[in-house]
């Protein structure tokens, strides 16, 4: 029992810890944003939420569109348990952090450093972990949801239903983009 209730304050701890450093680097934020023309993208980054249903299709119609102007995509999807890396889908959880909110693991620091043209997050969420990322990104243009309570978290918002399938969500994002400059 006592155990059980030490590993909930240590959760608690570690969840504070990761917002505080979130709430910091939004203070800070000193990484330049500005929007790319759209024939001079060259990477995207796409981060998102694993459970949600057909996102690797969705992810690959996006590539298919993408890749003849060589554009690379990269993804990282947040999983609530831990899982062992393979090669077409980069995952993280909360497993990645340290107890004091510092990012353990090579691939989600990578991912974090990585100077993305767009980074796009086309999910509504409050997912402490995937805020920390939106908010330490070194991406040039961060899109997401449109939501008035995490416009510090995005540099492009769009309007999106709730109840749209990913792919639409993803043809309005490409189109925002084409017109954001």
């Amino acid at each position: 029992m006592i155990l059980v209730k030490y590993s909930k304050e240590i959760k608690l701890i570690k969840l504070n810890q990761i917002k505080r450093k979130t709430k910091s680097a939004l203070r800070k934020n000193n990484n330049p944003r500005s929007g790319r023309k759209f024939d001079q993208i060259k990477k995207i980054g796409i981060l998102y939420d694993v459970t949600a249903a057909q996102i690797s299709e969705d992810i690959d119609r996006l590539t298919r569109i993408l890749a003849p102007m060589g554009v690379v995509i990269k993804e990282m999807g947040y999983l609530d348990k831990p899982q062992k890396q393979n090669q077409s889908m980069h995952t993280f959880s909360k497993e990645d952090f340290s107890l004091f909110g510092k990012v353990k693991s090579s691939h989600v620091e990578d991912f974090i450093e990585e100077p993305f043209d767009y980074l796009i997050h086309p999910f509504s969420s409050n997912n402490p972990l995937i805020d920390y990322i939106l908010a330490h990104s070194k991406a040039y243009c961060r899109v997401g949801l449109h939501d008035p309570a995490r416009e510090q978290f995005y540099d492009l918002m769009v309007f999106s239903k709730g109840s749209e399938p990913l792919s639409k969500v993803l043809d309005q994002i490409l189109e925002s983009v084409k017109i954001f400059q």
